[in-house]
């Protein structure tokens, strides 16, 4: 997303970047019917159609039932003969669309229900605040939360105190300074929750001294900071829910990683110890601090899988390693959802590990996504190339077996909306 309209008022104008195969299209389009709460309708002003007209179509069935319907007019911006040799397969795209927005809006839909009953059924505006809110798994939980009707608030760092970036949700923002705290306090009084997601990306560089000491300085020290200046709130949030991850446990073969697992050696493990021991500081009296310990999350565009989507869809993927080592993910989607159930069950305090309920070897999970992508997956990863490329961070991150299962959350009646790979990646990819 490149620009997003803060309404679906008439002339707002939304721009996306998309690809069609490696070519980069960018889809520019503007709100021009807007009839509440029956129809609104946009239509591209630039983009990969020569005629681009949608309409949303909201009709009621019963006092507790709606039915949503797109209808598209549009045109290929191909000659003739070429519009007759695509027409399958820009139709295709159009349809994977739309049954991912079909899906996605369906799964919002029973989240919003699930998170109703967690909250007792009250009418009150439910308020969260999210740090990390420009990053993967913060973009969509803070989208996801404004559909849902939450008051989403994003604390900034000093550092990125500028407004709104065109490709934001139009959300209220205050800002953290780590020496002088909020500059707008009282915005955080009483909320619900914080779900803190911020933090130096683990495998965004290759690891080197300086790196390391920024990966551990951004979350430690950052979520040392966060809680100092929360607790210092007249009324502080009602909880705290902070990301760490299932490099907590290490290197655990094929074992089983519960959430009462002790942690494991190495820097991730005591990384994830001191991350999580700051983060629970905030537990007192009425105060929940709950640690959501994410495994790979999957994404078609950002993250691990988009790395090897390319590799896999030209027949060149193959298992890493051994590929006997377990691999715990999660959709993006669970992800977003895991944190607002945690942020909204007042039962919900210590650490969950938020990973599918399918863990997998890297030999099955690169099978699975073969399979899904028809294609095959014969060309190995060895270790020791591996190694010299990534270097340090090859063997934590890559090889290191981590079998982590969400006994936690399952035990609290969370539903995962993509609870295999097989799914998940249907889903992602807009796959039948």
């Amino acid at each position: 997303m490149l620009q997003r309209g803060g309404s679906l008022a008439v002339g707002t104008r939304v721009s996306i970047q998309n690809k069609i195969g490696p070519i980069p299209v960018r889809w520019n389009a503007e709100h021009t019917v807007y009839d509440p709460p029956s129809r609104f309708q946009d239509i591209q002003l630039s983009g990969p159609f020569s005629k681009w007209v949608h309409d949303h179509l909201f009709d009621a069935i019963d006092e507790t039932h709606s039915r949503l319907t797109d209808r598209v007019d549009y045109r290929s911006k191909f000659p003739a003969p070429l519009n007759w040799l695509t027409t399958g397969f820009i139709r295709s795209k159009v349809e994977s669309m739309f049954r991912y927005r079909h899906q996605t809006t369906e799964q919002d839909l029973k989240l919003f229900s699930t998170l109703q009953g967690l909250r007792g059924g009250s009418k009150e505006r439910p308020a969260i605040a999210v740090t990390g809110a420009t990053g993967m798994i913060g973009r969509r939980l803070c989208a996801l939360s404004s559909v849902l009707g939450f008051r989403v608030i994003r604390i900034q760092r000093t550092a990125s105190k500028a407004t709104n970036a065109a490709n934001e949700l139009p959300l209220e923002s205050i800002v953290l300074d780590a020496k002088h705290g909020f500059d707008n306090p009282q915005t955080l009084d009483g909320i619900d929750a914080v779900i803190h997601l911020a933090g130096f990306g683990i495998a965004s560089h290759r690891w080197s001294a300086k790196t390391k000491e920024l990966i551990r300085s951004s979350r430690v020290e950052g979520t040392r900071h966060l809680v100092d200046h929360l607790l210092r709130l007249e009324h502080p949030p009602k909880a705290l829910v902070a990301a760490s991850g299932v490099g907590f446990y290490g290197d655990c073969d094929d074992l089983f990683c519960n959430e009462d697992r002790k942690a494991g050696a190495g820097f991730l493990p005591e990384l994830a110890q001191h991350w999580e021991t700051e983060s629970m500081r905030y537990a007192s009296g009425s105060r929940r601090a709950v640690v959501g310990r994410l495994g790979m999350v999957l994404h078609p565009l950002e993250g691990a899988l988009s790395k090897m989507l390319p590799l896999f869809r030209f027949g060149l993927g193959g298992a890493v390693g051994s590929g006997k080592q377990y691999w715990s993910w999660i959709h993006v989607d669970d992800a977003a959802s895991a944190f607002l159930h945690l942020a909204m069950n007042p039962l919900s305090t210590g650490p969950y590990n938020l990973v599918a309920p399918e863990s997998l070897t890297n030999r099955d999970f690169t099978k699975t996504l073969g399979s899904v992508l028809n294609r095959p997956t014969i060309i190995p990863a060895p270790k020791i190339p591996l190694r010299l490329l990534v270097g340090e961070m090859a063997d934590p991150l890559l090889f290191a077996s981590t079998r982590a299962m969400p006994l936690r959350l399952l035990d609290e009646g969370f539903a995962f909306r993509a609870s295999t790979l097989r799914a998940a990646l249907h889903q992602l990819l807009g796959l039948a």
